[in-house]
């Protein structure tokens, strides 16, 4: 069976070599290195089968290039974890060599659009987390930060307002004729767009902090009905070894962790310590109401 320190070896080579691809042009190597960097590209652009638009070490590496790479790690991590649970090819070489050839093929032989295409769903998801993520992480800090209604709407107002001000300095401000133009692009609306959300938690801040603090509320309720659930579970235990003790032997102690025991219990139960009969009918009761009160909480 391959070790954990294997499969380490194996990817942090895979890995090492697509590093090396994007930012070898970066470094400023020496002759020697310089033409182990070209050998390297062209085999990775022979296996892969790379598209041009960046020269690196004499051999033109272009984005698809590296996303072809980065789309052969991912199936090849997929095989090995689908090949893993088969009855055959599921250890030792030949699950590393089917997964390794079907992982090139795959890549080698599929046309360019085909890549771009698996390419827009990925940066679909890239683009939705790093535009919600920031929103999510104010709304959390608003709704348990900022008690009153007034401050959070203040909180929201300036929000949106950076947003506005940003869609501003993005096309009108002189100072941004350095960054990417966003002029006639739909990428600039994500700022109004992002603003508008912001006066849309203004007006449902009411329901919003509602629902905020129930959630909460929630949460507490349910780790505190837990903990009373031990706690009745433990006495029903307790209760249950009393009530199938055998007379004449010693009553059970009461559970250190329940601290000191209901005083009704143990005038009722430890009468000299011993089971008898009376012990015996009182610890079923007991086990009995103890039993009504769990199904209560549930």
């Amino acid at each position: 069976m391959i070790s954990k320190k294997s499969w380490a070896i194996v990817l942090g080579f895979v890995l090492v070599l697509s590093l090396l691809v994007g930012v070898v042009s970066a470094i400023t190597p020496g002759e020697v290195f310089d033409n182990g960097v070209k050998k390297v590209a062209e085999f990775l652009k022979f296996i892969i089968g790379g598209t041009t638009s960046v020269t690196v070490g004499g051999v033109e590496i272009g984005a698809l290039f590296i996303a072809r790479l980065l789309l052969m790690i991912l199936i090849f991590a997929v095989l090995i974890a689908v090949l893993k649970q088969m009855p055959i090819l599921n250890d030792g070489w030949p699950m590393w060599v089917t997964a390794i050839i079907v992982s090139i093929l795959a890549i080698r032989f599929t046309p360019d659009d085909f890549i771009v295409t698996m390419i827009f769903p990925s940066g679909a998801l890239g683009a939705a987390i790093a535009a919600v993520v920031p929103f999510i992480i104010f709304f959390w800090f608003v709704e348990s930060s900022i008690p009153a209604k007034m401050g959070r709407t203040a909180a929201w107002a300036v929000f949106a307002a950076f947003f506005l001000m940003l869609w501003w300095y993005r096309i009108y401000s002189p100072a941004s004729k350095d960054l990417p133009a966003l002029q006639g692009q739909y990428a600039v609306w994500v700022y109004p767009i992002a603003a508008v959300l912001c006066v849309v938690m203004i007006w449902l801040d009411k329901s919003l902090h509602a629902w905020f603090v129930k959630q909460t509320l929630e949460g507490v309720s349910a780790a505190q009905n837990a903990a009373l659930q031990a706690e009745i579970q433990a006495q029903i235990n307790w209760a249950h070894s009393v009530a199938t003790a055998t007379l004449g032997n010693t009553i059970p102690p009461w559970p250190a962790t329940l601290g000191a025991a209901p005083v009704p219990v143990m005038k009722t139960l430890s009468a000299g310590g011993i089971v008898t009969n009376r012990t015996l009918t009182a610890a079923r009761e007991y086990e009995k109401q103890r039993r009504k009160a769990f199904n209560t909480i549930l």
